[in-house]
């Protein structure tokens, strides 16, 4: 089971108001998750010990979207990765893996402290030694974000069914695996047709991080109890039958 599969259903059970059950250590840090969503500005970008130009930090921001995170310079995309915290270290550990742009497949090995909408970060970029403090040295990057937008508003079990289905056509992958995940558990049946045209968004055996069909097939066969994975055909001839007239 996938790192990025498991913090999904931990999101999910928070945002239904219950508690994570397993995943011990590759989900410790999904609170961190959840209170990080939104765009940061930069206030501070260091590399090798070196700053950044004040109008240059002006025009960088990063964004923090489920388990993603975007660096883009005046709107232009520099990276995007994924994230995974560990707070029980001292000072608390994160790993950043690179999935586009410089230092693609890289895991940058950091740390960080988050007080409010203000987080500390400090990396390896190399991920060959992680730091110990919020300085950079030589061959290392350190930040200092402010957040300027809360921009997650997670679906939740309060929601109606209506509006789960709406999030369904949300642009961001993780909104609409967490509306999938509430709607699976809700067991609502006027979902199931949405879900089999989700299928189609199945990348896991591709390596991509979108795993909306993959959950969309989860949701389906504990809605129904068939087991027919991400076939979409199998499941579009399925549900055929179900709403078939009587003759």
């Amino acid at each position: 089971m996938s790192r990025k599969y498991l913090c999904v259903v931990a999101i999910v059970s928070l945002a239904a108001g219950g508690p994570i059950l397993g995943g011990g250590e590759k989900v410790a840090g999904v609170s961190e998750l959840l209170s990080i969503q939104g765009i940061w500005q930069f206030v501070s970008y260091d590399i090798d010990g070196k700053p950044k130009p004040a109008e240059q930090l002006a025009k960088t921001t990063i964004a923090f979207i489920g388990d993603g995170w975007t660096l883009r310079e005046g709107g232009k995309v520099l990276r995007r990765g994924t994230l995974q915290f560990d707070p029980s270290k001292k000072p608390a550990d994160v790993d950043a893996v690179v999935t586009e742009g410089e230092g693609k497949g890289a895991t940058m090995l950091g740390i960080y402290e988050l007080k409010g909408d203000t987080m500390k970060l400090c990396f390896d970029p190399q991920g060959k030694e992680r730091p110990t403090r919020f300085t950079a040295k030589a061959g290392q990057l350190a930040a200092v974000v402010q957040r300027e937008k809360k921009m997650l508003n997670l679906p939740a079990r309060t929601d109606t069914t209506e509006k789960l289905l709406v999030d369904l056509e949300q642009e961001e992958p993780f909104m609409r695996e967490v509306a999938i995940g509430l709607l699976g558990k809700r067991k609502a049946r006027e979902a199931i047709p949405t879900l089999i045209d989700l299928l189609a968004d199945y990348r896991a055996l591709t390596g991509s991080d979108n795993w909306v069909g993959g959950h969309a097939a989860i949701a389906l066969s504990n809605m129904t109890g068939r087991s027919f994975s991400v076939d979409q055909k199998e499941w579009r001839r399925w549900w055929k039958e179900q709403t078939k007239e009587p003759k």
